[in-house]
């Protein structure tokens, strides 16, 4: 997990996030061929941002993409 919230912080600004203090509990979803994992944020949700999600592809997990959306 610890991976994954440094590659958030690593690249948020990238995609206009400032929030970070606020994540709820990770949520991770699988699928055949990759899993996300997903938090929740109420001060995101005022910058239409209150989804962010870290994908990785299997089977190697280094993370390779950020989701935002609400």
């Amino acid at each position: 997990m610890s991976e994954t919230l440094r590659f958030f912080e690593d690249n948020k600004e990238s995609y206009g996030v400032e929030f970070v203090d606020d994540l709820s509990d990770a949520q991770i979803i699988l699928s055949r061929d990759s899993f996300s994992v997903f938090w929740w944020s109420e001060k995101g949700e005022k910058q239409g941002a209150e989804i962010t999600g870290i994908e990785f592809q299997w089977p190697q997990t280094p993370p390779h993409g950020i989701t935002i959306g609400d």
